[in-house]
């Protein structure tokens, strides 16, 4: 028993092995553990998969076993014919689609794996047919097709056939046999095995299929598209089945049905076959292709030449198909996606599907894959989960695939976009981001390449990057050439390419085809090792991270001696190279032990002895040009970066012919051999300082001017309330005419009556006298305060009084009423704000006549029945407000924001002057600090006055 709880504990440590060998994510063992996975499959389309007498079989049928077997996926299976399997799909009602094709079409629901098959489309008919040349002799004739086959629209386009759709394959094939149909198209093998078992005799082979993108047929497991977790596990496994397993399916489901061949990949040294069509395409011209030179190891610029796994892919793809190319070198990726958008270039060799890319490319079959990854600094630890980037600062190229990849699922990632992997690297290498995404490779190549030292990778995430090829939309053509081109790349120039540029890995020794056994025992005596198989896995999860930092320190320790000679020489390039003047300085007895030749031409010493023998007083005037001492500003800095490492300051020098130049001066700590050294970088800033001292001038002169301007403007201002008063005096006259025609009416109707009286010497009553007398009297006071109103109006405020608005309307409406009623307009009030405001209150009063004269000639001009006036008062949000509304129909919506405007009038008469609502405005929001302001209510036009009370 002891003997064989022990042989169980191995065979089940092994399949955790397993499992761990395809370095699945905690996200991805939660998901296989929780869930079953539905999978749609054909139930007659052998080989690949065949359901008879309740039974699945089939050549994909048994690669999902083998992922079955190396992740510990469930998988459900539901068959159905396409149409079915297919809107399932898109309906998200399945996981996995079985026998699915690359569509570009299909990518916004299908999440696509590799192809696992490619089959060659031909034409079947009956035997009878003759006289056939070309797919163009076959005009008129009856085409079969199945529903919702991805080549409908394309077949329609040829205008050849006439189409006749199909519930399923069977359907088809009989139609085809029994003349509904005259021709079908289909895969050769799986169509062959079909005629075959149905025992069909009056078929052939009539030609292979030869249309643009309708040639092959690529056999693939498609993915929901939401679902990214499922996608990285199918692929991981997918991609982890040996070329000993893909030999035994093809032994056991290929080559039964065909002659022998290599299995699984056609292997073919020369050239490729092209269509006729093909080479006149290629014919046409000379293809652009645009790269960038820093994306290390798929492409880079070193040694004067173009270099990396991209370019040699690219090589055997043009050796392959004669494809006529040049390649050039742009300093970003976002340069390379505008070429091929604005057609200025014709491809890229490095690049990933995205949704903004397909607007304006199309894409190869991918030749490479690899994880997006993770870089850090060395204090940070393993990163299991994508999701620990949420809210950090994350570096990546702009425009690169990895971010549009990242983005669309982790959208709480801060992302900081940077021209290039370097200036990613730079930041993260200072502190200023949390981690740097990209493909692993080019992570990894990076780190070692610049001598990033306390940088590492850190992790994977669940996304893998699928190299492509991208080519121009309107080149169409040229993507099933290219695709052809990677497809005849053999196992072997692909294992050269990575052997070239990639680490070699250790191989999986362990046969994993006979685990299931294993698995079948185990899966007896679960519950008696449940406790152990919990403590294991949690065992096994620290492994895993432990195995992939090892992994990933491997690949750091094999670089090691490159990485030292490409620090030895990027120094020496920053040293003594680079444009500023750097020296360095021993503490200890503050003398100069090195330096470039730019520190010496800044000063102005022709070498170095003269340069490293000068003293402090040397280098600095007496005193800075703000009259402080240059000695004790150094003495400062000096204990500044003792203390905190790094200072940067600006200082005048003295040069050596005693003239000076101003210099930025960065001082650094640094410590070489256990000794204590201020590194000094100086940098002439001479230019810099001129401009600076020329725009303190051009200040100061702005500074006059605009005070001069403000001048002129106030007086300006003073003139048009002056001239805008003087126009409503004319207003203001003929509003006093109208009130004071009614009571001289009245005095020399009385007086005229009195003089009648007299003339005739009738006796004239005492009472009747005195009432004659006291109206004339009532008449002449309404007259005096009819001119009162008229002079307040005018009257200067010298300073803010406190006093309620309603005080003021009371005033204004006396004034106006008269005019109003003698266009028979209503004034109505409504005041429920009654509280004191500190204003001028003249000017306001100026400012709401002018609004009800406005009110007033609106009405009249448009003819207006029951014209009305409405005021309110009110108060809101510590303001106290006055509507002035009417009912005329409103201001027309494109002039409302001009109304305001000066010279800007609506009357049509040629009495507006344009400057009435100009100066309300300034009155109203510069004299008052209120606030004037107009829309449109649903009678008329709305304006509204808003004043604070304190």
């Amino acid at each position: 028993m002891k003997q064989l709880l022990k042989f169980l504990f191995l065979g089940y440590f092994l399949t955790i092995n397993a499992f761990a060998q395809l370095h699945l994510t905690k996200k991805e063992y939660e998901y296989i553990k929780n869930n079953d996975v539905k999978v749609a499959m054909l139930p007659d389309f052998p080989p690949f998969s065949i359901y008879e007498d309740g039974v699945l079989s089939g050549y994909s049928f048994d690669i999902l076993q083998l992922i079955s077997n190396k992740t510990g996926l469930k998988f459900q299976y539901e068959i159905g014919k396409w149409p079915v399997n297919i809107k399932k799909f898109k309906e998200k009602k399945i996981d996995i689609i079985d026998a699915i094709s690359f569509r570009e079409s299909r990518l916004e629901f299908t999440n696509y794996i590799d192809p696992y098959y490619e089959v060659p489309l031909v034409v079947f008919s009956r035997k009878e047919l003759k006289n056939y040349t070309n797919i163009e002799s076959l005009k008129g004739k009856k085409l079969g097709i199945t529903k919702n086959i991805f080549y409908k629209k394309q077949v329609e386009d040829l205008g050849i056939f006439k189409i006749v759709e199909y519930e399923s394959f069977e359907d088809k094939l009989k139609a085809l046999a029994f003349g509904e149909v005259d021709v079908i198209f289909g895969h050769l093998l799986s169509t062959q095995i079909a005629i075959h078992k149905s025992q069909y005799t009056n078929m052939k082979v009539l030609d292979e299929l030869d249309l643009p993108n309708l040639k092959k047929t690529d056999l693939r497991f498609g993915i929901k598209k939401e679902n990214d977790i499922l996608l990285s596990i199918v692929n991981k496994a997918f991609t982890d089945i040996s070329m000993e397993e893909w030999n035994d399916l093809y032994k056991k489901w290929i080559s039964i049905y065909t002659h022998p061949t290599k299995p699984f990949v056609k292997i073919n040294d020369g050239k490729v076959s092209l269509t006729n069509e093909e080479r006149i395409f290629l014919n046409k011209k000379i293809f652009d292709c645009v790269i960038t030179g820093s994306w290390p190891p798929f492409n880079f610029y070193e040694d004067g030449e173009i270099q990396g796994i991209s370019y040699d892919y690219w090589n055997l793809i043009k050796e392959k198909t004669s494809i006529d190319s040049e390649c050039k070198i742009v300093d970003s990726f976002e340069k390379v996606l505008s070429l091929i958008k604005e057609k200025k270039a014709d491809f890229t060799i490095s690049s990933a599907i995205t949704e903004d890319k397909k607007k304006y490319g199309k894409f190869s079959v991918p030749f490479v894959s690899y994880p997006i990854a993770i870089a850090t600094t060395i204090d940070k630890r393993y990163l299991s989960e994508t999701s620990t980037l949420n809210g950090k600062k994350v570096a990546v190229g702009k425009g690169y695939s990895a971010y549009y990849i990242l983005k669309k699922k982790y959208p709480k990632i801060n992302f900081v976009l940077v021209k290039n992997n370097l200036e990613a690297f730079r930041l993260l290498s200072k502190g200023d981001v949390y981690a740097v995404v990209d493909i692993l490779p080019v992570l990894s190549q990076m780190i070692g390449d610049y001598g990033f030292k306390n940088l590492k990778i850190s992790g994977t995430t669940e996304f893998n990057f699928d190299v492509r090829i991208m080519v121009r939309d309107d080149y169409e053509e040229l993507i099933p050439i290219i695709n052809k081109g990677i497809n005849g790349i053999s196992k072997k120039e692909a294992q050269d390419i990575k052997n070239k540029w990639l680490s070699v890995k250790v191989e999986n020794i362990i046969d994993y085809s006979k685990l299931w056994q294993v698995g079948l025992i185990l899966t007896l005596i679960l519950l008696v090792l449940f406790y152990l198989q919990y403590i294991l896995n949690r065992h096994n999860r620290r492994l895993q991270e432990a195995n992939n930092e090892i992994e990933i320190k491997t690949l750091e320790l094999q670089r090691k001696t490159k990485q030292l000679a490409k620090q030895k020489e990027l120094f020496e390039k920053i040293y003594y190279e680079s444009s500023d003047g750097i020296f360095l300085v021993k503490i200890k007895n503050m003398k100069i032990i090195d330096s470039n030749d730019v520190s010496l031409k800044l000063l102005g010493y022709e070498n170095k002895e003269d340069f490293f023998n000068l003293r402090y007083k040397d280098f600095f005037p007496e005193k800075q040009p703000n009259g402080s001492d240059s000695l004790n500003i150094i003495k400062k800095m000096i204990d500044v970066v003792l203390d905190k490492g790094n200072v940067t300051f600006e200082l005048l020098h003295k040069k050596a012919d005693n003239s000076t130049i101003w210099l930025e001066v960065v001082l650094t700590f640094i410590t070489i051999d256990d000794e204590d050294i201020i590194h000094i970088v100086w940098r002439d800033i001479e230019k810099r300082k001129n401009m600076e001292k020329k725009l303190s001038i051009l200040t100061h002169n702005l500074e006059e001017q605009v005070i001069e301007e403000v001048k002129k403007n106030e007086e300006k201002t003073k003139q048009l309330i002056q001239q805008n008063r003087l126009a409503q005096m004319g207003e203001m006259i003929s509003m006093i005419a109208h009130q004071w025609r009614q009571p001289l009416t009245a005095i020399s109707a009385t007086t005229n009556n009195l003089a009648l009286k007299m003339m005739l010497d009738k006796k004239i009553e005492k009472k009747e006298l005195e009432n004659e007398i006291n109206l004339i009297s009532e008449y002449a006071q309404y007259l005096s305060l009819t001119i009162d109103d008229f002079r307040n109006f005018f009257k200067s405020d010298k300073e803010k009084t406190s006093i309620k608005l309603e005080t003021i309307l009371d005033n204004s409406v006396s004034i106006v009423t008269s005019s109003l009623s003698a266009y028979f307009i209503t004034l109505t009030t409504d005041f429920k704000c009654n509280k004191a405001v500190n204003i001028y209150s003249t000017e306001l009063n100026q400012v709401i006549l002018n609004l009800i004269k406005n009110a007033q000639d609106a009405l009249v001009e448009s003819n207006i029945e029951d014209a009305e006036i409405k005021i309110k008062t009110y108060s809101e949000n510590l303001n106290a407000v006055i509507e002035i509304s009417d009912n005329a129909g409103g201001i027309p919506e494109n002039i409302l924001e001009k109304i305001f405007d000066p010279y800007f009038s609506t009357k049509k008469s040629k009495d507006g002057t344009g400057l009435g609502l100009y100066m309300s405005k300034i009155i109203v929001n510069e004299h008052c600090d209120g606030v004037l302001s107009v829309s449109n209510g649903k009678l008329g036009a709305v304006f509204k006055i808003e004043i604070p009370f304190e």
